[in-house]
């Protein structure tokens, strides 16, 4: 059940079935911003790679849609494993998931249980665990 707050809306993820649901949510999510359709689109895109990761790789989390002055942003958190530090350090050969996350949004910032001070900057505590994956998208700004 989506919790809404003030520019923001927050779901958990535990499910493959939660993607189409939560996407749809983020695509009006968007469209209410007044992003066109093609970049609703691609951010539908990014959440569900988001929520496949979080069911994938950590049994769930939750993925929060922010909106700010002229973007939104998709945050996606949970307390599995972790990234292990040598993915998160070889960008260069993430041709699906994290590539396309990285692809279609401007920005895409990343903490994980192995690296602390990243997990700190991102708001979470080591002592959560798990990961914290923050990603941009502007309004006025081209990719």
């Amino acid at each position: 059940m989506p919790v809404h707050s003030q520019g923001a809306l927050r779901m958990r993820c535990n499910r493959m079935e939660d993607r189409a649901g939560i996407a749809a949510l983020a695509f009006n999510f968007a469209r209410q911003l007044g992003f066109d359709q093609r970049s609703c689109w691609e951010i539908c895109i990014v959440v569900q790679e988001l929520v496949s990761n979080l069911v994938r790789h950590a049994q769930g989390g939750d993925i929060e849609l922010r909106s700010g002055l002229g973007l939104i942003e998709v945050l996606a958190t949970d307390s599995g494993p972790g990234i292990p530090l040598t993915v998160l350090q070889d960008r260069a050969r993430w041709a699906r998931g994290l590539g396309a996350v990285q692809r279609l949004m401007h920005e895409l910032e990343i903490g994980t249980i192995g690296d602390p001070v990243r997990l700190a900057a991102l708001g979470m505590a080591s002592r959560d665990g798990g990961t914290c994956i923050l990603t941009r998208r502007y309004l006025e700004r081209v990719r």
